[in-house]
């Protein structure tokens, strides 16, 4: 697959169905494939790739087009005296001018030659080596005709950039000399004002780029493309930068000069004298060192932007150290929670509830969170997004807001529960000529418990069946020794079914509802203590539930609270019915009353449903309406999607609120474990829990992340170019001083016959190049965090098709500094060093002799 036919791949493959009906007629055929979802997104994100290279090659061609006409200027300079001597001697413009582009076009020529089989060569040795090793990109890197023709283009603006600088430069001996001595203050440019139109023009185009959000736009029929202006943005801000410190700089130089004139010594006064005379001259070496330290900021901070986005990204799309989705072959129940933390290097786990909510006509499918408000402060990860310091307060909020503990609290260690049952049924609705049936031999007592765990759980436990006639009968459940405690009793629920053809009438009656601690398992039985359970409380309530209608209340017998009476007494509930009618269900359970669930909103939900923080909405979620208090609200939460409207509840408050409402228990969707070696626990779990668990690791995440090869690469091209930028702007600026220096050699020599020393014109010197390099590397350190701060938050966001933060946090760490001042160090030792070896040579003589010859 090449980049250049996956739309037509695309279209092709969505022409399938059709053709394939067409090819086999009477054929009823279903066509399923994501290909086409697939290429969408690979093209979607290779254009976003190829973006977020031209936002670093545009950067990196300002400072290209600088340096160019920084040795452009060099050169003129350094070849006035010599153009104008030849004029003088008889050359014309038009010979001056095709020497001057003969030497241009051979200097541009040689480098288009070279520059693109080093490039692919560049390539090639990047992919052999680090993380792009495996990703064979350099097996398929050639030389395209667009590349040949972007280098023959950068060829002829070199060319261009070469000799208009040469053309300006002839002129007389005495106007040479007349330049040299006293140099214009500003620019033509500056005169027109066309910097500072630059400058709005950057200010405009950033501005746009952070509002839209990526330098990607839809045009008018919908198509997604790069918009040139946003993608020149950088680019134009770091040029604008340039041009700003070009009025900068002389005035810092003006006021240098102010400031050394008022202390004693001569040396201080001439060296701010110097910088006041010649401002453009320093101007453009301070500009090259100013641009490749903006881009060795930029690129530090990218660097250290795009890690901890990364490492964000993922501590946002796993929401905990590790996250467990169970298969739907594992076995849930009491003893998850407790099995889990039991599992070395477990710090802490709770169970989430993951559904779907519904509210009015404006949110449909929206995301529903359930986790344990009271445990997620310590399990979910932090992430550096606008909510990262509210969301604590607001999960403090929901564990407030938690119901106040329901059900009959068990004894500690309880290991058996059991219910002692008194079944009066007797056969009735019977055809005379049909033997009665005997009841007491007949398993039409189902039992179940629900129970509550430590961490806000229910979980039905079946019992054994019981009788339909018979005192006395004992229907105990094992409660597994590891439950996570302290365990409550929420209902005990007792099914009725008569058999196939008759029905029943009578009363049954629960004696006792005891517990156990000691294990079933063992050959003497234990001790069995009564349940505090007073049916007659009005914590209590009987219900009856007629195959798969609504509970309805059902009251118990007149002074007897455990008893129900069937089809006959008053109260009574309905007889029951065997063959294909539907069972009868009496539930003894807490009196739980639907309450409002305290939820923590998104800003989509709030939008979409008009709602606000306070207002109670009604929403439908777990195929039941609830009331839904909003309590507060959030942009983002890990591992949802913050584009979606998306509600985060306390998750025993929506296990409890879905029983009061519709009877319903259900296992947790996830857990979310805290713990410092994820790798050692989900080995742990695939053998002891569920060997088909799906487990979502923030390490595993972050590696896949930081390992993807092609934002690994654009870090490549920038490091690489930054690091190549400083070199040459520290061979730039040792180059210009000397250059400098040379040009006032008879100045030097004159000053050494007037009793200065070498020493003095040293300080001098220093004085100079050091105020250069502090101001070029000041402003470029400055332009690079703003360029960062700019741009950043737009190029580093990478979704990796996963729920994302919408914006990560700058980084700029001193180490986005220390390379520059330490490249700047080491470019001052290097001038000083040139300079002090010139000025040891300068001798009256032989600065006149050399004029001379």
């Amino acid at each position: 697959f090449r980049l250049a036919d996956l739309d037509a791949i695309r279209t092709a493959a969505d022409r399938v169905p059709s053709q394939l009906s067409a090819a086999l007629p009477g054929t009823q055929l279903r066509v399923e494939t994501r290909l086409g979802d697939i290429l969408t997104t690979v093209s979607r994100a290779a254009l976003v790739s190829r973006t977020g290279v031209l936002l670093l090659v545009l950067q990196f061609a300002v400072l290209a087009a600088y340096a160019i006409v920084l040795v452009a200027g060099m050169l003129a300079d350094r070849r006035r005296g010599e153009t104008a001597l030849l004029r003088s001697r008889g050359a014309s413009s038009v010979h001056l001018a095709l020497m001057t582009l003969f030497e241009a076009s051979l200097l541009a020529s040689l480098a288009a030659l070279l520059a693109p089989f080093l490039a692919q060569a560049a390539v090639r040795w990047l992919s052999t080596s680090g993380p792009l090793a495996g990703s064979r990109v350099g097996a398929a890197i050639g030389i395209s005709a667009e590349a040949i023709t972007v280098d023959i283009l950068t060829a002829a603006a070199c060319v261009i950039a070469l000799t208009i600088p040469m053309l300006g430069g002839f002129g007389s001996l005495a106007g040479v000399r007349a330049a040299i001595a006293r140099q214009t203050g500003r620019t033509l440019a500056q005169r027109l004002g066309l910097d500072l139109a630059l400058v709005v023009a950057a200010a405009l185009a950033l501005w746009q780029l952070r509002l839209y959000g990526a330098p990607l736009t839809r045009n008018a029929r919908g198509v997604l493309g790069v918009d040139p202006l946003l993608v020149a943005a950088p680019g134009i801000g770091l040029l604008a930068g340039a041009v700003v410190a070009t009025r900068i700089i002389p005035r810092l130089a003006e006021l240098a000069e102010r400031i050394l004139q008022r202390n004693p010594g001569l040396v201080g006064a001439m060296g701010g004298r110097g910088l006041a005379r010649r401002p453009l001259r320093y101007t453009r070496s301070a500009l090259l060192l100013m641009l490749a330290a903006a881009l060795g900021t930029f690129a530090t901070a990218h660097v250290s932007t795009w890690t901890r986005s990364q490492s964000d990204q993922a501590a946002y799309q796993a929401g905990a150290d590790l996250r467990m989705v169970p298969s739907q072959r594992a076995i849930a129940g009491l003893a998850t929670s407790s099995t889990l933390r039991a599992i070395a290097d477990v710090q802490d786990a709770m169970p989430v509830d993951r559904l779907t909510v519904d509210s009015g006509r404006a949110v449909r499918g929206g995301p529903l969170l359930g986790l344990d408000a009271a445990r997620a402060a310590s399990i979910v990860l932090t992430t550096p997004d606008a909510d990262g310091a509210s969301r604590g307060a607001l999960l403090s909020e929901l564990a407030a807001a938690r119901p106040a503990p329901a059900g009959v609290a068990l004894p500690n260690g309880t290991r058996q529960l059991r219910v002692v049952l008194d079944a009066g049924l007797e056969p009735d609705f019977l055809d005379p000529q049909v033997e009665r049936p005997d009841l007491s031999i007949f398993p039409g007592v189902r039992t179940e418990f629900v129970v509550e765990d430590g961490d806000g759980r229910l979980y039905r436990i079946a019992g054994p069946n019981a009788f339909l006639n018979g005192p006395g009968q004992h229907v105990a459940v094992e409660l597994p020794a590891m439950a996570t405690g302290p365990l409550r009793l929420w209902s005990v629920e007792i099914g009725l079914v008569a058999p196939s053809g008759f029905g029943a009438t009578g009363y049954l009656e629960v004696a006792a509802i005891e517990t156990s601690a000691t294990d079933p398992h063992l050959a003497t039985p234990g001790a069995w203590v009564a349940a505090d359970l007073d049916p007659a409380a009005p914590d209590w309530s009987w219900r009856v539930v007629y195959g798969n209608q609504p509970p309805a209340p059902a009251r118990a017998a007149d002074g007897a609270p455990w008893r129900i009476n069937v089809g006959q007494g008053n109260p009574s509930i309905d007889p029951i019915f065997g063959g294909n009618l539907s069972s009868t269900t009496l539930r003894l359970a807490v009196a739980t009353q639907p309450a409002p669930v305290a939820a923590m909103a998104g800003r989509v939900f709030l939008e979409s449903t008009g709602a606000a923080v306070g207002d109670t909405v009604s929403a439908t979620f777990g195929a039941a309406r609830h009331s839904v208090r909003i309590i507060g609200a959030a942009e983002t939460f890990p591992t949802i999607d913050p584009t979606l409207p998306f509600l985060i509840v306390d998750g025993p408050t929506l296990v409890a609120e879905r029983f009061a409402t519709v009877n319903s228990v259900s296992d947790p969707a996830e857990w979310w474990v805290s713990t410092s070696e994820p790798g050692a626990v989900a080995e742990a779990v695939r053998g002891t829990i569920d060997p088909g668990v799906t487990l979502i690791s923030r390490a595993d995440r972050e590696t896949a992340l930081l390992t993807d090869p092609v934002p690994l690469g654009v870090i490549g091209v920038l490091g690489l170019g930054s690091v190549a930028a400083m070199l040459f702007a520290a061979i730039g600026f040792v180059v210009a001083a000397t250059i400098s220096t040379r040009e006032r050699l008879g100045e030097f020599a004159l000053l050494r016959a007037l009793g200065l020393s070498a020493r003095e014109l040293s300080i001098w010197l220093w004085l100079e190049n050091a105020f250069l390099l502090l101001i070029g590397t000041g402003a470029g350190l400055a332009l690079g965090a703003l360029l960062a701060y700019v741009v950043l938050p737009v190029s580093t966001l990478t979704a990796n098709g996963a729920p994302a933060i919408p914006s990560p946090v700058v980084e700029l760490p001193l180490s986005a500094v220390a390379p520059v001042i330490g490249i700047a160090a080491v470019v001052f030792a290097m001038t000083v060093a040139v300079l002090r070896r010139q000025l040891l040579q300068v001798r009256v003589g032989d600065v006149l002799r050399g004029r001379d010859e």
